[in-house]
């Protein structure tokens, strides 16, 4: 079910990971476990569990999964891990006697489902900025990139609000005296890709409400080519007075990434099964 890996169920995403995988690239996740992946963390846990009644818990899990994900997909309810029922399962394990590296692994779940029943936005950027912090020394005396959404790569305050993943990487190499390079890629026109195989694929809008902030840059950005903008530059005339930003949104965005790359056209991804 390629589902189970998120944006890596993508054909690009896949082979981008596969490769960083091959040349012995360090990878670390900090996301929340998402959301279908109910199923492959229950197989995980039955390779690593000696507690026959967590086995049966755990395979009860990996059915329930595959049944309610073929529902959900057809637009017939939520996913398992949204059900009481899974959060009953998870209560019941919680009384068994288990190991280490299953409880952390529970845990986990416990905290990715809050995260989307409460769809508590801070929450999650919490959650990440531990896990990048629990591997902080992984990250010490190497170039590292960081690939996520737009949102989170703002190394000033980030376009939802409040401080995300890129003003951590931000501040934690200006403390050892480095700098970081934000990049913030969009695309003008297009079809958008969906999280899951079989779901219907929409046009992108340029005057949508996430992108209707970077009008002049799309009407500048004209032809095929990609055209990437120095913000920098273009704070410098804001600073002059020679540019004037009534836009929050635009002003966090080129206060916070050092290039925007706008792309004319962008087609959706496709998944590897």
């Amino acid at each position: 079910m390629s589902s189970t890996f998120s944006f890596y169920a993508l054909s690009p995403e896949f082979n981008l990971i596969k490769g960083l995988v091959q040349t012995k690239t360090k990878i670390i996740g900090t996301d929340q476990i998402v959301l279908t992946a109910d199923k492959l963390m229950a197989t995980k846990l039955l390779e690593i569990t000696n507690n026959n009644s967590a086995k049966e818990i755990y395979t009860k899990i990996k059915k329930s999964s595959t049944k309610y994900f073929n529902l959900f997909i057809n637009g017939k309810g939520s996913p398992y891990f949204f059900t009481d029922e899974f959060a009953q399962d998870l209560k019941k394990l919680e009384g068994l006697k288990l190991n280490s590296e299953e409880r952390s692994i529970l845990e986990n779940l416990k905290l990715s489902r809050k995260i989307y029943m409460t769809q508590n936005h801070h929450l999650r950027i919490q959650l990440m900025k531990s896990n990048i912090l629990n591997n902080i020394d992984l990250l010490s005396g190497s170039k590292n990139l960081f690939k996520y959404g737009a949102i989170h790569m703002n190394k000033s305050e980030s376009i939802l609000g409040g401080y995300d993943i890129g003003n951590l990487i931000f501040n934690i190499t200006d403390a050892n005296f480095k700098s970081s390079l934000h990049i913030m890629i969009i695309v003008k026109k297009g079809i958008q890709g969906v999280p899951f195989k079989g779901m219907d694929t929409k046009n992108v809008n340029p005057l949508s409400k996430e992108l209707k902030h970077y009008t002049q840059f799309f009407n500048i950005a004209k032809g095929d080519n990609w055209v990437l903008f120095n913000t920098k530059e273009i704070m410098k005339e804001v600073k002059n007075n020679k540019i004037e930003i009534d836009d929050k949104v635009l002003r966090n965005t080129l206060i916070g990434f050092d290039y925007l790359i706008v792309i004319p056209e962008g087609s959706a991804s496709k998944f590897i099964d």
